[in-house]
């Protein structure tokens, strides 16, 4: 079909956390591109992306739709798994299989109470999940270590989430209970 299409990652750096956008000219830019070149643009970022939009009518009217990519729900314990936690572990599955260092056999992700501790790590969030394990595999890599064990992930949360840990209370998944 021809179908051309430009990805732009991050582009929420061109918002400020409070909503002014600082980056007028990607507005600008954008718009220039897409009468000249004709193709489709996926902006990703965080959810102040839509800031751009409301700061300016034409570019607001060349967008047609937006979607937001909520973090995953794992529901409660007591109901049977929502669709979401089904997507979450296939989602873990994949990172595990794409992993360049084995997870260990006491790592099954499948496992309900496994996956939890993931999900608990990354607050349901893609790029969370990311962070952890790729925070792993430097770690295992550095041991020199021949698979991704709880001890590698209790390490790897502690530097992956030292920040959110002081902030938002959370505790190692993989530590001590």
């Amino acid at each position: 079909c021809g179908v051309r299409g430009i990805v732009i990652d991050e582009a929420q750096r061109a918002v400020d956390r409070d909503g002014v956008v600082r980056r007028e000219d990607l507005a600008e830019w954008l718009k220039e591109r897409h009468n000249k070149l004709n193709v489709s643009f996926f902006l990703l970022g965080m959810g102040r992306v839509r800031y751009l939009f409301d700061h300016d009518d034409q570019i607001d009217r060349r967008w047609d739709e937006e979607l937001p990519m909520a973090p995953y729900d794992w529901g409660s314990q007591e109901e049977d798994e929502p669709l979401s936690r089904l997507h979450f572990i296939a989602l873990l599955v994949a990172y595990k299989n794409a992993s360049p260092i084995p997870f260990s056999a006491d790592l099954d992700v499948e496992d309900d109470a496994i996956a939890l501790r993931f999900y608990y790590a990354a607050r349901g969030v893609m790029g969370l999940l990311k962070k952890l394990l790729l925070r792993a595999i430097r770690f295992a890599e550095q041991d020199k270590a021949t698979v991704i064990a709880p001890d590698i992930l209790k390490r790897a949360y502690e530097r992956a989430f030292r920040k959110e840990k002081q902030h938002e209370s959370l505790i190692n998944p993989w530590g001590p209970h």
